[in-house]
C-alpha cells in the first residue's frame, strides 16, 4: 500500500492566506459599495435578510464591484476544502501538520463569516459535504462526530433560511425550492424554444468571459419559470440537450465514478478534486455551483497548489 507524506514551502501557505483574505475583502467591498457595511450589518442584525441579499447581488453596472473581483468570494470555502482534504488524507510532518491545521481553521472561520454576512447557504453546504466525506472516509465513531458537529451548522443555516424567506427553516426551504424546481422543470419542458448545448451547465462560465470581453449574452432564455432562480440540474440539462439530458446524466455518473476510483486508488490531486466535485453535485437540487466561473477558477487554483506540494511516496509494508 502506498502512503503519501506531504511537505510544502512556506510560500504556499502565504499565498493561501492571501487568497482567503482576498475572498473576505471582495465580500466586504461589495457590501460597502452597494449598501454600506455599517447599514448592511445593522439591518442584518435586525432581520432584514431577503432585501439585503438582493442588494449584495447587485451587478457592477448597477453599482457593485466588478465580477472578476467578486468571484474571489469562493476562495475561503475552497481553501478550507483543500486543506481539510490534505489534513484528512495525507501524512504530514509535525511542522506542516500544524501549518495546514492553522490555514484550514482560518479558512473555515472566514468561510463562516462570509457565509453569514451574505446569507450564503451554498457555502455552508460545501463545509457540510467536506466534513461528511472526511468522516465517512475515516468511518467508525467519527460519523458520530460528524452529526454532532453538523447540529450547530444546520441550526445556523436554518436561521439564514428564515432570514431570507420568513417562516421557512432549512428543511422547509429545501422542500419548497425542490417543489418549485419541479414546477419550473415542467414549464421548461412545455415552453422551451431553443437549446444551449452545454452553455447552461458546464460551459456556463463562457458567458461570463464573453460578457467581460463585450460579446454575446445568454445562450438561451426562451423558457418560463415560476420563481427565478428555482432551477435545478435537471432543468438546466434539459435546456442544454432536451430529452437527451438523460444521456448527459449517465455521462455525469460515469465521470463521477472515475473520480471516485481516483479518490481511493489514484494520484494525490484526486483528493481535493473529489471534495470539490461532491460539493458541486450536492448543489444539484438548486442552481448548480459549477455554472459559475469562480468554481472552475477555484479548481484550477487548487490543482496548481496541489502540484506545488512535495509528495514523497513510500510503501507502508
Amino acid at each position: 500500500m502506498e502512503v503519501f507524506e506531504v511537505r510544502a514551502s512556506g510560500w504556499l501557505y502565504f499565498f493561501s492566506y492571501l487568497l482567503v483574505a482576498l475572498g473576505v475583502v471582495s465580500v466586504v467591498w461589495q457590501i460597502e459599495e452597494t449598501a454600506g457595511f455599517y447599514y448592511y450589518f445593522s439591518e442584518m442584525i435586525s432581520g432584514g435578510g431577503s432585501q439585503l441579499r438582493e442588494s449584495y447581488l447587485v451587478s457592477s453596472s448597477e453599482g457593485g464591484i466588478p465580477g472578476y473581483i467578486k468571484m474571489f468570494h469562493i476562495f475561503p470555502v475552497s481553501f478550507f476544502i483543500f486543506y481539510f482534504s490534505i489534513f484528512t488524507h495525507f501524512n504530514l510532518s509535525p511542522v506542516d501538520r500544524s501549518r495546514v491545521k492553522r490555514v484550514m481553521l482560518v479558512a473555515l472561520g472566514c468561510s463562516i463569516f462570509c457565509a453569514l454576512l451574505v446569507m450564503n447557504r451554498v457555502a455552508f453546504l460545501g463545509i457540510i459535504m467536506a466534513f461528511f466525506v472526511g468522516f465517512l472516509y475515516k468511518g467508525g465513531r467519527r460519523l458520530i462526530y460528524f452529526f454532532v458537529l453538523m447540529a450547530p451548522v444546520v441550526f445556523i443555516v436554518s436561521i439564514i433560511s428564515r432570514s431570507r424567506l420568513e417562516g421557512f427553516g432549512a428543511l422547509d426551504f429545501v422542500f419548497l425550492y425542490s417543489k418549485l424546481g419541479l414546477y419550473n422543470f415542467e414549464l421548461v419542458i412545455g415552453s422551451l424554444s431553443c437549446h444551449s448545448f452545454g452553455y447552461s451547465t458546464v460551459f456556463s462560465w463562457v458567458e461570463f468571459v464573453l460578457r467581460f470581453l463585450g460579446g454575446a449574452g445568454e445562450a438561451c432564455s426562451g423558457y418560463d419559470w415560476v420563481w427565478n432562480p428555482a432551477q435545478n440540474l435537471f432543468s438546466y440539462l434539459y435546456i442544454d440537450f432536451d430529452i437527451f439530458f438523460l444521456v448527459a446524466l449517465f455521462f455525469v455518473g460515469f465521470v463521477f465514478s472515475i473520480l471516485q476510483q481516483g479518490f481511493f486508488y489514484g494520484g494525490v490531486e484526486y483528493k481535493p478534486l473529489y471534495y470539490m466535485v461532491v460539493w458541486a453535485v450536492s448543489t444539484s437540487f438548486t442552481v448548480p455551483i459549477f455554472r459559475s466561473f469562480e468554481f472552475f477558477l477555484a479548481i484550477v487554483v487548487l490543482m496548481v497548489f496541489v502540484r506545488s506540494w512535495v509528495f514523497c511516496v513510500y510503501s507502508s509494508r
